[in-house]
């Protein structure tokens, strides 16, 4: 007897979303931060002097200025070794992190969370409190941190475009974040949301920022060409 196959194969059932278990991790993982707040809190925060001035002179070195300041340096010093999609990639790699950190500003202002070192009770208290607007006020911006969100969102746009770079301004990001939780600045979930979120926009961010300087650098190129 010849048996006989179907020339149709049964449909196949449709990928689960990829997007749903990122989602689903990042809930579980920010969950488990909060619950783990008092403790990691505790452990972290800078006991003496020589570990407070390590975190401040961190938290200092990763403002967002200052990384916006290095990433150009770089690109500059790409560009004029005539690396010229070195220094592309690293004004790209700048600008999604300075996106990323613009994003998780306007986050934290937002929602109006007290930092650890706030004189007022620990929550949420949103954009206004007390009969005033509190929104910018430092004291109430605490998730998610803003050192965080620019520093993981860069770390993780360079990790597309160059794996060590990725690793490096990874570390770097972590002993920032590190340093914001040793001076009692940041909550670990407020470090967490952070870093989610960074890991989400940062090369978001890069996919758009890097064609558009394509675009711009042919331009000038065809403009100066005639």
């Amino acid at each position: 007897m010849i048996e006989t196959v179907s020339l149709h194969a049964p449909p196949r059932r449709a990928a689960f979303p990829r997007w749903i278990w990122w989602a689903a991790a990042s809930s579980t993982a920010l969950g488990a931060a909060f619950l783990l707040d008092g403790a990691v809190d505790a452990a972290l925060r800078a006991p003496g002097p020589p570990a407070r001035d390590w975190a401040r002179f961190l938290s200092w070195i990763g403002e967002w200025w200052s990384v916006g300041l290095m990433g150009l340096v770089f690109a500059g010093a790409q560009f004029l070794r005539g690396r010229f999609a070195g220094a592309r990639a690293a004004v790209a790699v700048t600008l999604a992190g300075m996106g990323t950190g613009f994003v998780g500003t306007l986050l934290r202002s937002a929602i109006g969370r007290a930092r650890p070192n706030a004189g007022v009770p620990q929550g949420f208290y949103g954009i206004w409190h007390g009969s005033h607007w509190i929104m910018g006020d430092y004291q109430f911006g605490s998730f998610p941190s803003g050192h965080a969100s620019t520093l993981v969102g860069l770390a993780a746009a360079a990790w597309v475009v160059n794996r060590r770079a990725g690793v490096l301004a990874g570390i770097f990001a972590a002993l920032v974040s590190w340093s914001r939780v040793a001076q009692s600045s940041h909550h670990l979930s407020d470090i967490m949301a952070a870093s989610l979120l960074g890991l989400w926009l940062g090369p978001w961010f890069l996919r758009r920022i890097l064609p558009l300087l394509q675009r711009a650098v042919t331009t000038a190129e065809k403009r100066a060409g005639n």
